[in-house]
């Protein structure tokens, strides 16, 4: 791969954000309005749409799973050697922790862009590309990416969410509600060379709700059609650390306005119809802007059984 030369590193800017978060009438409200177990789908974790499909990837999942706009598998692409899976999932010891999943341009084509989390390395710091011919390859240069954004970033990492929008990569960091900005001609530069100088980040924190003392941290994002609105899922999971699976005692969607990211988000708990709390683990999240001024959220969740529920959310921001 061919170096590039000269690279300018951008330091982090960090803000900390408080976000609101109402489960009234006179706040934001989630409720769910479907829900459907995608069978065979190992702990869904991370999803892009593109048109009316889904792609979707699991964290302990050896396939990236292409799924239809009410939730039927129409096929999968193999991200892992099949060698290792064990009844369906990658044993955690070894599991890549495909987390982050989203479409990026890439040398003139549409890429799905799957992240491992980061989370321990080396295994964990994985970069895989897949075009929508259902070609894959792994980044050349991944644990240089992880590397870098251990050094700039945070030294904790686990990358739950990434979204593109014109102009650049978003990540999200669970481990301390942290957005990651990445130019993309930076990030496009990096894949091309292998090169991490080429990366630089701009990093903003939010301060997201709490249940029962235990903050709701990072699953997923998404950007919305506008191009300046991030759409994002929360969970609340009482654990000791950002790296091991918990109870769960909530779940959030909420939105950030990424042309002004000092300003607080907007949040809400997610509820099922009939008013009590939903207690699944949302991981990732799409939405569309309805005319009514709500937004109509298709979601995934990790069970952490070895199974995925795949939603659809009304959320009133």
């Amino acid at each position: 791969m061919k170096k590039l030369r000269n690279p300018c590193i951008l330091l982090a800017a960090v803000h900390l954000c408080f976000g609101c978060v109402s489960e009234g009438e006179n706040g934001p409200s989630a409720v769910v309005l479907f829900e459907k177990e995608v069978e065979g789908f190992a702990s869904g974790s991370g999803m892009a749409r593109l048109g009316s499909r889904f792609y979707a990837a699991g964290d302990d999942d050896p396939f990236l799973w292409i799924l239809s706009a009410d939730g039927r598998a129409e096929g999968k692409v193999a991200l892992w050697d099949s060698a290792t899976v064990k009844n369906g999932r990658i044993p955690k010891p070894i599991k890549p922790d495909f987390e982050a999943v989203t479409l990026f341009p890439y040398r003139g084509d549409t890429v799905i862009l799957v992240f491992g989390s980061g989370s321990r390395s080396p295994g964990r710091d994985i970069i895989m590309l897949a075009d929508l011919r259902r070609n894959v390859e792994r980044s050349e240069a991944d644990t240089a990416f992880f590397r870098k954004m251990r050094a700039e970033v945070s030294p904790y990492l686990n990358l739950e969410g990434a979204a593109y929008r014109s102009g650049e990569l978003i990540m999200l960091n669970r481990a301390d509600n942290r957005t990651i900005r990445i130019p993309e001609r930076a990030f496009s530069a990096f894949l091309n060379s292998g090169n991490p100088d080429t990366l630089t980040f701009q990093v903003h924190r939010y301060a997201l709700p709490h249940i029962a003392g235990d903050s709701a941290t990072f699953s997923g994002a998404s950007v919305m059609s506008d191009g300046h609105t991030l759409l994002f899922c929360a969970s609340v999971e009482v654990t000791q650390d950002a790296v091991e699976d918990g109870e769960i005692s909530g779940s959030f969607i909420g939105i950030l306005d990424l042309d002004r990211p000092e300003q607080p988000p907007a949040v809400a708990r997610v509820f099922k119809e009939d008013g009590r709390p939903y207690l699944g683990k949302i991981e990732a999240a799409e939405g569309i802007f309805l005319d009514d001024g709500s937004i109509a959220v298709t979601a995934i969740t990790d069970n952490d059984d070895g199974s995925t529920k795949f939603l659809q959310v009304n959320f009133r921001p």
